[in-house]
């Protein structure tokens, strides 16, 4: 009976996660169909498939919408904060859980106390640090503020990767002659690989999408938009009801999320179950 009961719960589980799925693949692909229409196809037959393939509304969302700026922007604020903020994470994490000095965990309780700080309750002096800076209106001053509001919940999540990770292993390099940064950077990072992994996708998709802070501090600079303000000064000056390069503008966004996914999906799903172990 009791196996019954389990097999049904899972069951009934997975029904859901994957009527969640094909929900969230139909609206997907919906809106990859209306990229390739015309607009008058958009509102004449939203549900079936473009009588011609109108790669056009990429090519017009890419040049006039500016989108091919917003999308070289986003990417340089993405990789430089995922760069930096997950390389001084791991060292913070690798200091916490290898290294014994005192007030470590009163460090380790400051990190996760930083989680528990809204954005948007540091919106105020962040922004005159920045403006002192000189970095308001800059990509780099984005990047920064990125980096800052990420790095908590990154030495939260890799410290418990790092827990995981055998002392033998730092035993056999300090006999073989290694210091602490050669071990740090020889041994342990590359072991550490599908928590860095996980902790860069995690944040990828956090930037990616993020709004406030980049139309607070670039918001103004219509050359420094990242996508998300791209797409909605998009969708707030859509002339002629032009859907088409719209839909077309949206699924630039997509794509590269969905193409990051797959291709790290294995690392993900193995690093999010190491990070679940304590060593």
């Amino acid at each position: 009976m009791k196996y019954v009961k389990k097999y049904a719960s899972n069951t009934i589980v997975y029904s859901i996660f994957t009527l969640w799925a094909i929900i969230i693949l139909g609206i997907i692909f919906w809106a990859l169909l209306s990229s390739l229409k015309s607009n008058n196809e958009i509102f004449t037959s939203p549900w079936s498939l473009p009588e011609t393939l109108r790669f056009a509304n990429y090519a017009k969302a890419w040049t006039q919408s500016k989108m091919g700026v917003y999308l070289w922007n986003s990417v340089i604020v993405v990789l430089s904060s995922i760069v930096i903020c997950i390389f001084f994470s791991a060292m913070a994490a690798y200091a916490l859980t290898r290294f014994r000095y005192k007030f470590k965990k009163v460090i380790l309780v400051y990190f996760i106390m930083g989680m528990s700080l809204p954005i948007q309750l540091a919106l105020v002096p962040q922004f005159l640090l920045i403006r002192d800076l000189g970095l308001f209106g800059n990509l780099q001053g984005l990047t920064l503020i990125y980096v800052v509001v990420s790095l908590s919940f990154n030495v939260f999540l890799l410290t418990g990767f790092f827990n995981t990770l055998p002392r033998e292993l730092e035993e056999s390099a300090i006999i073989d002659g290694c210091g602490e940064f050669r071990i740090f950077y020889t041994v342990m990072f590359p072991l550490a690989r599908p928590g860095l992994i996980t902790a860069s996708m995690l944040m990828f998709v956090d930037v990616w999408n993020e709004y406030m802070l980049a139309l607070v501090y670039v918001g103004i600079r219509p050359d420094r938009r990242t996508m998300a303000l791209g797409m909605y000064s998009l969708r707030m000056s859509l002339q002629s009801a032009d859907y088409a390069s719209f839909f077309a503008a949206i699924m630039i966004l997509i794509i590269p999320s969905l193409l990051v996914f797959i291709l790290l999906q294995k690392y993900i799903v193995s690093g999010l179950t190491l990070g679940a172990v304590k060593g």
